[in-house]
């Protein structure tokens, strides 16, 4: 059994039958509007599983029909795995170097996984054992990255079939807030993980 408080909020008669089961693993900054966005089809179940239970009741609070599940990633992969059995979808939303942890399960359940994070290698390493399994792992669909690099290659493709060529190409996406929600040293408004963000800016690119 999961090592949980489980707490659900119960939606009222008009509520559907969940047809598809979604796992948010995480919930820090970013899980409250994903939570939102997934809240607002009712026919889909969504579980949010983090060791810090007061955020995901915080989310369950919010949002009716939502269960709140304690686990510990690292510590429980027993735990992990029965609650990613029941999913149709894992979202990770942990710090990157657990993703691989997470994907693992995932892989062994046969349930697909998403996360908006950088591909790291221990991921890619899991890419034939997820085609294996017929599982797939989606990841760099967030903002950044993601959504800028679509925009970044429609950039460039449409200079390029205009003639033009490019030298150099900078991309700031979301990292230039109004003065007055910048009130740090880095002038940075963060809303994800400040070590993640720092590291990113000597990370190459191509």
């Amino acid at each position: 059994m999961i090592e949980s408080v489980r707490s659900r909020h119960k939606a009222g008669p008009e509520t559907k039958i969940s047809e598809k089961n979604v796992v948010i693993i995480g919930a820090g900054r970013v899980a409250a509007p994903l939570v939102e966005y997934l809240h607002r089809d009712k026919s889909i179940g969504i579980t949010v599983a983090c060791e810090k239970t007061e955020l995901g009741e915080g989310l369950a609070e919010s949002y009716r029909g939502i269960e709140n599940v304690y686990i510990n990633a690292v510590e429980n992969s027993n735990s992990l795995q029965e609650l990613i059995s029941k999913a149709d979808v894992v979202v990770s939303i942990l710090p990157a170097n657990l993703h691989p942890i997470v994907a693992k399960a995932c892989i062994n359940e046969g349930t697909h996984m998403v996360t908006a994070s950088y591909m790291g290698d221990e991921i890619k390493d899991l890419h034939q054992a997820a085609v294996n399994s017929g599982v797939t792992i989606l990841n760099e669909i967030g903002l950044d990255p993601g959504i800028d690099h679509l925009l970044a290659l429609e950039c460039i493709q449409e200079a390029k079939a205009a003639g033009g060529r490019i030298t150099s190409f900078e991309s700031f996406c979301g990292g230039l807030p109004a003065p007055e929600f910048s009130d740090n040293p880095l002038r940075y408004k963060f809303s994800w993980s400040p070590r993640a963000a720092l590291l990113n800016t000597v990370s190459s690119a191509r």
